[in-house]
C-alpha cells in the first residue's frame, strides 16, 4: 500500500505499520514451523532398529501371550510404532485367524487362535 493509502485509513507512520506487519508475519512464520516440527517429532517413533511386518506380527502374538488384556496403545509403545500401525496389524492376524479379541471393550481379552 502507497504512503498515500495509509494516510487515507487515518495512519501517520506508515514505516511502523510496515514493520509491526512484517514481524507479525515471521512471528506467524516461525509459530507454524515450530509447531509442525514439534508435531513431526511427535508421529515418529522412537524405534532404533526397525523390525520388519512379519517380526512385528510375532512379535504382537508374543506379547498378547504374555498379557491378554494389553491394549492396542501399550502394543504401539512397546514396538515403537503407532497405534494405527497395530491396528492394521491386528487386523491381519485376525484375518489369518491367529488372532481374535473376545468380552467388551473394557473387560475383553485376546484369544491367541492354535492352528
Amino acid at each position: 500500500m502507497s504512503k498515500r493509502g495509509f494516510a487515507e485509513l487515518g495512519v501517520k507512520d506508515s514505516e511502523h505499520v510496515t514493520q509491526n506487519v512484517t514481524q507479525n508475519d515471521a512471528d506467524v512464520t516461525q509459530n507454524v514451523t515450530q509447531n509442525e516440527s514439534k508435531n513431526d517429532i511427535q508421529k515418529i517413533p522412537k524405534n532404533k532398529t526397525k523390525i520388519s511386518p512379519a517380526e512385528r506380527l510375532s512379535e504382537i502374538i508374543r506379547l498378547v501371550k504374555q498379557n491378554n488384556t494389553i491394549t492396542r496403545n501399550e502394543l504401539a509403545d512397546k514396538l515403537k510404532v503407532t497405534s494405527r500401525t497395530i491396528s492394521r496389524d491386528i487386523e491381519k492376524l485376525k484375518e489369518m485367524n491367529k488372532l481374535e479379541y473376545e468380552g467388551s471393550a473394557k473387560k475383553g481379552r485376546w484369544v491367541i487362535i492354535d492352528n
